[in-house]
């Protein structure tokens, strides 16, 4: 609850304090220490010093400090995680390190065109060294340095439909966790 109407109370405190300390030190007061009734009138404390600023300095720091030191003691109870306001001791969800991985999914170009190879080369997929006069395969005649050889070549498609269905679990899986997270974090608010 405190955590929530930090502000306004923030706000009153300092209010109070202000009026408080003000209060207490004499808002009426002369550069002497002399009490005046005249303050607020032209020539108040003329022959005493003038008036004194002393009690609204005093006011500001005191009320500065007071709010310092409730905003400090309320973010020593309590901090705002995804959204809810738990206590500060309240530990981290397991799940939340899973979300931290993020795989790579790779995709490969399905090779279309055969060639034969003019000298050795090492294929983009398994990395065999394959001598010349090896047929290979790959995707488009700009891209000839991305070659494949024919055992790897037939296993692309199966490859990437398995990244595809991988990809498509991790998605799953992962808005799985983040709701299991938020309920965690929404269980343990300190208010709703």
């Amino acid at each position: 609850m405190l955590y929530k109407y930090r502000f306004h109370i923030s706000f009153f405190l300092f209010l109070t304090i202000i009026f408080l300390v003000g209060g207490i030190f004499g808002a009426g007061a002369c550069g002497d220490g002399w009490a005046s009734r005249s303050i607020g009138s032209r020539g108040a404390c003329s022959h005493h010093g003038g008036v004194s600023s002393v009690p609204a300095v005093v006011s500001f720091i005191a009320a500065c400090i007071a709010v310092i030191s409730f905003n400090s003691y309320i973010d020593g109870k309590y901090k705002k995680h995804r959204g809810f306001v738990v206590r500060i001791d309240l530990p981290f969800h397991p799940l939340e390190s899973a979300l931290q991985i993020k795989p790579e999914f790779i995709f490969y170009e399905v090779p279309t065109l055969n060639a034969v190879s003019r000298k050795n080369f090492e294929c983009f997929l398994c990395n065999s060294i394959f001598v010349s006069g090896s047929v290979y395969q790959y995707v488009e005649q700009k891209n000839r340095n991305v070659k494949y050889c024919s055992s790897c070549s037939q296993l692309i498609p199966g490859k990437n439909a398995k990244a595809a269905q991988d990809k498509e679990m991790y998605f799953i899986n992962k808005k799985f966790n983040e709701d299991e997270i938020n309920n965690y974090y929404r269980k343990n608010a300190v208010f709703r």
